[in-house]
């Protein structure tokens, strides 16, 4: 059609300007192909805008014509940007979303009854680390009933902290009513020690 687009013998449709060609539809055994031909990135538009691009470096940008990664979705407004629902009859959902005020979001939902669900991180086929719906964090726990549960061996770099300053212990000291112990335990304030055997060293 005024050599802007045509079939070849094999059946092979080519389309772009007079004398080039921009575009192809073709196939392979099992799949059919549409692509953009050497040097032609690929776009696909809806509403007479561009909504995907596949560059000829094989990157691919949703909501952006110049994607920087090997998948780009970019979204011109604060809100949810991406999701993952498995099709059961109650779905779950994983959302990842943006806000101008408190940066990039997580969220698990069951679809049809809008319900929150805990996030979890696996490795090996292994829960590692759970956020409850409460705010809970459970590090090799499922089952977090305070703030940070942490059921394993430990090890902190730096100083913690306890109720401001009721416990503060760094890798030296540790003060029980000071943040600044100056000896290997620093006590401030009433002490009562009680047991049936008690023995101070020093």
């Amino acid at each position: 059609v005024d050599n802007q687009f045509y079939i070849n013998n094999d059946g092979q449709a080519f389309w772009g300007p007079a004398g080039a060609t921009a575009g192809i539809l073709t196939w392979d055994t099992g799949i059919a192909n549409i692509g953009g031909r050497a040097n032609m990135n690929l776009s696909l538009n809806a509403n007479n805008v561009e909504k995907v691009r596949i560059t000829t470096g094989g990157l691919v940008g949703i909501g952006t014509a110049s994607p920087g990664y090997t998948l780009e979705v970019m979204k011109a407004s604060s809100g949810d940007a991406f999701s993952i629902t498995n099709a059961t009859s109650n779905p779950t959902r994983l959302t990842i979303g943006m806000d101008n005020t408190n940066g990039i979001y997580l969220s698990s939902t069951k679809t049809s009854s809008g319900t929150y669900l805990p996030l979890t991180f696996w490795t090996s086929d292994t829960e590692r680390l759970r956020i409850t719906t409460g705010g809970l964090v459970g590090i090799g726990t499922t089952t977090p009933t305070h703030t940070l549960n942490v059921n394993g061996n430990t090890n902190l770099s730096g100083s913690l902290w306890a109720g401001n300053s009721t416990l503060f212990v760094n890798t030296s000291s540790v003060g029980i009513g000071t943040i600044t112990p100056t000896n290997t335990l620093n006590v401030l304030g009433t002490t009562n020690l009680s047991s049936a055997e008690t023995t101070l060293n020093y």
